[in-house]
């Protein structure tokens, strides 16, 4: 059987389920994923049919949401050396010989698998990420929704992982300024904090998806929010970093060119 390691952020996970839940050759795959993915996991695991998924979550002591010898903030650190010891314990004593062992990306895959002594290979590369995922499990094309119904409840995630892809301040303003005058109501929400009386916080994944199963629409950074949305097929659009990539769009927001960029976005949908 192969194996799929699952080393990266929550965000990179939710695009994998989406993925694996429509193969019809999931059985051929077991997911060993750090154990700081299962919270989410379980959280998801009531709204989406995960039958037939195998997964084991092992603690590889990943504590800065993924792999640090992926980033370029973490990579030096002496946790990332733990990190990587850890994985190849594990590839040690679980020998694969059967099948092949994959990881999401081929950045730095060399030095993983030198550091492992291990033959890791890649699933990505710098190729948009939803297509990819269902060109490797050979899947069908995703079946598109579209926005219906009345839009009244919109709410706002500005943050991201990455800090240069949230959503600035004053662009959070025009936004609400914008739905306001439409008699929208608009709401921000964020992780563990609030800054006007009128923002949603959320400490935990099934906080999350109650105030996105809440909304009619949703807008986002290219984060976790946006794609937990195209999971559960909430409407949303997404906001760039003008010229930043856009390898992790939804297939949502492709299809019904639902995204902007800082400098120029077009909410027009939002009538």
């Amino acid at each position: 059987m192969h194996r799929i390691f699952l080393l990266r952020a929550y965000g990179d996970f939710v695009i994998l389920l989406q993925a694996i839940i429509r193969s019809k050759h999931k059985g051929n795959y077991q997911l060993v994923a750090s154990k700081h993915l299962e919270e989410l996991y379980i959280a998801l695991s009531s709204k989406i049919d995960i039958s037939g998924i195998q997964i084991e979550f092992v603690e590889f002591g990943i504590t800065k949401t993924q792999l640090g010898l992926f980033t370029n903030k973490h990579f030096a650190r002496m946790g990332t050396l733990q990190e990587v010891k850890t994985i190849k314990a594990y590839v040690e004593a679980h020998p694969n010989q059967n099948g092949i062992d994959y990881i999401e990306q081929d950045k730095r895959i060399g030095l993983l698998n030198l550091l492992t002594g291990h033959s890791f290979e890649a699933i990505l590369f710098e190729q948009p990420i939803y297509a990819t995922y269902d060109l490797f499990f050979q899947n069908e094309p995703a079946k598109i929704y579209s926005p219906q119904g009345q839009i009244n409840k919109i709410v706002l995630f500005p943050d991201s992982r990455l800090p240069k892809k949230n959503i600035p301040d004053h662009l959070i303003e025009e936004i609400e300024n914008q739905l306001t005058q439409k008699e929208k109501t608009i709401q921000a929400a964020y992780f563990k904090k609030i800054n006007k009386s009128t923002d949603l916080s959320y400490d935990s994944f099934s906080r999350l998806i109650k105030i996105i199963e809440a909304a009619d629409f949703i807008i986002g950074a290219d984060s976790l929010p946006i794609h937990i949305c195209n999971l559960l097929q909430k409407p949303h659009y997404i906001l760039y970093p003008t010229g930043y990539t856009k390898l992790f769009m939804t297939p949502f927001a492709k299809t019904n060119q639902l995204y902007g960029q800082f400098d120029y976005f077009d909410l027009s949908i939002l009538q």
